[in-house]
């Protein structure tokens, strides 16, 4: 004797698979957003970060620049004008290679002095002439993202 037992066929899933079908989806989704924003944070970040370099670079260069024009002579006279002063040398986007050395004034960057034309960049610049042999010039750029405060030191 046979006995066959024939379960009942199923149509349709039940509101409980539904759910849980739908948790999961959600929880992929917002791992996927997260991930999105994070990465996308990350890229402004780097590109801000290497703006500020290119600009602090471009500050160097105006400091190279000088000391070659100039001569060691004239350029260490300049520059100890401004070293040991607690005041950093402002450089705007209005710097070029012709703008003389000796007219920069020696005061920090103002609250509408940036470097750079979408006025997020601020570049400031110390002068240490150590003796008639050595000058060390720091160029640091900072800007700020939201609440922070970042900067990038050459």
């Amino acid at each position: 004797m046979n006995i066959f037992f024939f379960k009942k066929k199923q149509n349709g899933s039940t509101l409980i698979e539904i759910m849980i079908a739908v948790t999961v989806v959600a929880v992929v989704m917002v791992s996927i957003v997260a991930a999105m924003t994070v990465s996308i944070r990350n890229t402004v970040v780097a590109k801000q970060r290497a703006l500020a370099t290119k600009l602090g670079q471009e500050g160097m260069e105006y400091f190279r620049s000088q000391r070659n024009l100039l001569g060691w002579e004239s350029f260490y006279g300049i520059v100890t004008a401004y070293s040991g002063k607690s005041a950093y040398i402002c450089l705007d986007k209005n710097l070029s290679i012709t703008t003389p050395l000796s007219s920069l004034p020696a005061t920090p960057c103002g609250a509408n002095q940036f470097a750079d034309p979408k006025q997020i960049f601020q570049r400031s610049v110390s002068v240490n002439a150590f003796n008639p042999n050595e000058v060390d010039v720091t160029v640091t750029t900072t800007w700020q993202d939201g609440t922070l405060s970042h900067n990038s030191v050459l």
